[in-house]
């Protein structure tokens, strides 16, 4: 299970595996650090203003008809 950890030293909050019993193994490679999270979250949010931009210029686009005549 994962659950919430902060470091004593540098105050920063991520998410560890706890394992049953006490032990914990391998816990440096089961945390999401916070670069990562900071990461994934700038990707996210970047993916959805992309995601809004190019449905607003679907919706805002001039239709061009063509003219009867030309």
């Amino acid at each position: 299970m994962l659950y919430p950890y902060r470091c004593r030293k540098c105050e920063a909050r991520f998410l560890r595996l706890r394992v049953p019993g006490g032990t914990n193994r391998g816990g440096s490679e089961n945390r999401i650090t916070p670069w990562k999270k900071r990461r994934r979250e700038f990707l996210l949010y970047g993916l959805g203003v992309l995601f809004f931009l190019a449905l607003l210029s679907f919706i805002v686009r001039e239709r061009n008809e063509p003219s009867e005549g030309n």
